[in-house]
């Protein structure tokens, strides 16, 4: 599900989605889901950056898409504190992924925030 920001009706949906792991909620170039199913589900929330490039993009540019991810998700988390909450109770990894359209390439997992 794609929202706008941190408020309406359907920021209310999403935020349920990512508390019951249903749905990955993507704002912007951040996608946020909590990682519920398969055999190895952890529980925790899995927030991920995505880029457009691909994954031989030079290291800067790959270090400004993660800081201005990083800075996308202190954003929302700053405008909701359910969504803080969310984060304190199930956990959080994160990872910078090449998001190609059809799927998704893992570039490497990132330290916490």
């Amino acid at each position: 599900m794609q929202v706008l920001g941190p408020s309406g009706e359907r920021w209310k949906l999403a935020h349920e989605l990512i508390r019951c792991g249903e749905a990955e909620v993507i704002c912007g170039s951040v996608s946020i889901m909590r990682d519920t199913s398969g055999p190895r589900a952890s529980g925790a929330i899995q927030v991920s950056i995505l880029s457009i490039h691909p994954v031989e993009i030079p290291k800067e540019r790959q270090a400004a898409e993660v800081a201005e991810g990083r800075a996308a998700v202190r954003q929302l988390l700053e405008s909701d504190v359910r969504l803080q909450a969310l984060f304190d109770e199930f956990g959080v990894s994160w990872a910078y992924v090449a998001d190609y359209g059809n799927g998704r390439v893992l570039i490497t997992d990132l330290p916490p925030d």
